[in-house]
């Protein structure tokens, strides 16, 4: 069973904490051999941990609960409340395209009130409330195929899902594709 996410907090939290060098041990020049031994084995731990938090759907689905609940707050606490707020229609995009790791050839389709593909054609010109829309339209949300092969590849290797994941976007930006372009979002067509 996965732990709790305050336990995962707390792992993290404790991880990071050991990872941090004394100001008088900083170390400014590597030998060839000591960075190699960083590709090799070192994990950025933001990183590795956030994988490992989204690659069990019971940990995922508590942190997005954690944040939602967090933004509610957030959201209550100003005033006066906006219906501009985009907050919560982000969040719910983002947990919506983490994959289903059991199944990842898997499609999903989802629908919301906006115009994802020109919002973020757009790349941010206009705030997402710009493209909210009076219908709902409908998306497909799948990984590439490419993406899907590396991630199998890994698997072979390695069973810890999280750390697959790892490799697998080392692998990315080792080729420099952007781990986002991994998971498509496309309107579903009529």
């Amino acid at each position: 069973m996965a732990p709790s996410f305050r336990d995962f907090a707390a792992e993290f939290t404790q991880a990071v904490q050991a990872e941090l060098i004394d100001r008088e041990k900083k170390k400014f020049y590597f030998t060839r051999k000591e960075l190699d031994n960083l590709k090799e084995g070192a994990l950025d731990l933001n990183t590795y941990h956030f994988l490992r938090l989204i690659s069990s759907k019971e940990r995922a689905h508590c942190f997005k609960e954690y944040l939602r609940e967090a933004l509610r707050r957030y959201l209550a606490a100003r005033s006066p409340l906006s219906e501009e707020d985009e907050a919560p229609a982000v969040l719910s995009f983002c947990f919506d395209k983490i994959p289903d790791f059991s199944d990842l050839n898997s499609t999903r389709t989802v629908d919301y009130f906006y115009d994802l593909e020109a919002w973020l054609a757009a790349a941010g010109a206009q705030k997402l409330s710009y493209y909210k829309k009076a219908k709902k339209i409908k998306y497909e949300l799948a990984l590439d195929p490419a993406s899907i092969l590396d991630f199998q590849e890994q698997s072979r290797k390695l069973e810890d899902t999280a750390l697959c994941l790892y490799r697998t976007r080392q692998g990315m930006i080792t080729r420099q594709q952007a781990p986002a372009a991994a998971y498509t979002c496309k309107r579903t067509r009529l």
